[in-house]
């Protein structure tokens, strides 16, 4: 179901990108650049990332869609254990929410 998937996608890469490029840039260029040119050359970063992002979502998603049709699978995690260190990956018939 991608009914919100945009916009949970979307808001996610927002923020996530927002940090990401602004904690690496100031590691990465602070005292090589003035700090002027950093702010923008992170902003400019960020906003990179959001518009691939954008540009690619229709296709994650038709890509997502047709991969679920081959394989007659749609998994939902409705009890999964996401420990990390257990890797079982069994799931169960009522698991699969496939809709032909």
């Amino acid at each position: 179901n991608f009914r919100y998937a945009f916009e949970i996608l979307h808001s996610s890469t927002v923020v996530a990108s927002f940090f990401d490029s602004n904690i690496f840039g100031f590691i990465a260029f602070y005292g090589i650049m003035p700090l002027h040119s950093l702010v923008i050359f992170n902003m400019t970063m960020w906003g990179i990332k959001v518009l691939i992002e954008i540009i690619g979502m229709p296709l994650s998603v038709s890509l997502a869609k047709k991969l679920k049709k081959i394989e007659k699978l749609d998994i939902y995690d409705h009890g999964t254990n996401f420990n990390i260190f257990n890797m079982d990956a069994r799931y169960s018939k009522e698991s699969n929410k496939f809709d032909s």
